[in-house]
């Protein structure tokens, strides 16, 4: 998962004239919600992690330069995550 979040992060290069790509309070808020995964794997964790992850692509999907595919490909990685296991 924080492989995929990286993904995301470093794939949105921030712009001089626009604010919209710089995710860095989100990246800050992804990383808390990591920790709290780590620290206490339980579906709830997992799925605010998902759900986040989806939420600061569809940021960073505003992003000019980069392929719809690309984006796809994030979004049905972080769909695809089973936070079944976790209890």
């Amino acid at each position: 998962m924080l492989l995929l979040g990286m993904i995301i992060f470093i794939s949105c290069k921030k712009e001089e004239e626009s604010t919209e790509c710089d995710l860095t309070a989100e990246t800050e808020m992804y990383q808390k919600k990591l920790n709290a995964f780590v620290e206490n794997p339980t579906v709830a964790s997992c799925n605010a992690l998902r759900q986040y992850g989806i939420e600061v692509t569809r940021k960073a999907e505003k992003c000019t330069g980069y392929s719809k595919d690309s984006f796809l490909k994030v979004y049905e990685a972080y769909e695809s995550i089973d936070c079944t296991p976790f209890k």
